[in-house]
């Protein structure tokens, strides 16, 4: 999976020259994906001081949806790449007492995205009652609020948007309940095991990752349909590795014959899947048995 913001801009130099006001100038040009604007963002962050929080919480009560976005996308990650606990709790409680009033959905948005970053417990009784909001980008924001918290509520939440009638927000929750937490359920398994039919190919893939990972029964017919189809996907081979069916090589060395001699990054992940599943092979099966109960299972 990508991550939720655009793909970082390179580090300038001259960012590190220009004064804060000069900065949060820059970052409010452009629109979302303007790499000029996030080049500059980066740069306040980076910065983690008074000064930057101060015009940060400064843009949050701007009556411009676009400035209070902006706000919260520089205290989202304010002090990187190591921010002390207290600068993040500053960071948290702003962006926490924002999203209260909050009705902007790019700004909900950014939120949920900022959150996912703080990494503060707060952020899953805050964002939980957006889940059934009407805009679906205001949703994405909430699974990447809800991604990295592990409690039951943050996972039923997850659970809830796996079915999304938004592809993104399936598939990003899809990923977060896969592989994006170790916590193991009848629940969890289930919703999983319902996006193996998704419309979305990376849904489905995510959905055998997190099943196999999980050592589920259910995932061995599905993922030999899925190895053994037109074209094969990266989450397959890594799913069948997870796995570890021994009966799932004959399908890995089919495609790698099959494909051009070229190195490609999927040749490599199913090298490696298959030089694992010849080592499981010639070993004593020790994984949970059909029907059994998994040691995490809750």
């Amino acid at each position: 999976m990508s991550t939720a913001s655009p793909a970082p801009a390179a580090s300038d130099a001259r960012s590190e020259q220009r004064t804060v006001a000069e900065l949060v100038s820059v970052a409010l040009t452009g629109d979302e994906d303007d790499q000029n604007a996030w080049a500059a963002i980066e740069a306040l962050q980076r910065r983690g001081d008074g000064p930057v929080f101060a015009a940060a919480t400064k843009l949050l009560g701007s009556p411009s949806p676009k400035e209070r976005s902006r706000g919260v996308d520089i205290l989202g990650q304010l002090g990187t790449p190591n921010p002390p606990e207290a600068l993040r709790t500053r960071c948290a409680d702003s962006v926490l007492a924002t999203l209260a009033t909050e009705q902007s959905a790019p700004v909900l948005h950014s939120i949920g995205v900022a959150l996912s970053h703080l990494k503060d417990p707060r952020a899953v009784a805050a964002l939980l009652p957006l889940i059934g909001h009407d805009d679906a980008q205001v949703r994405l924001g909430v699974v990447h609020g809800l991604l990295t918290h592990t409690d039951p509520a943050a996972v039923e939440g997850l659970i809830r948007l796996s079915g999304d009638a938004d592809e993104d927000v399936r598939n990003w929750a899809t990923f977060g309940l896969g592989s994006m937490t170790g916590v193991d359920s009848p629940a969890l398994r289930d919703a999983l095991v319902h996006r193996l039919d998704d419309t979305n190919t990376e849904t489905r893939g995510e959905a055998l990752v997190g099943l196999a990972e999980r050592k589920d029964e259910r995932v061995l017919e599905p993922l030999r349909r899925a190895l053994d189809g037109e074209e094969v996907g990266v989450l397959a081979v890594m799913a069948a590795q997870a796995l570890g069916d021994p009966s799932l090589l004959p399908l890995l060395e089919q495609r790698r014959s099959s494909m051009a001699a070229e190195a490609s990054y999927l040749r490599t992940v199913l090298d490696g899947a298959i030089d694992a599943l010849k080592v499981r092979g010639e070993t004593p099966d020790t994984r949970t048995l059909p029907g059994a109960t998994p040691p995490r299972l809750a």
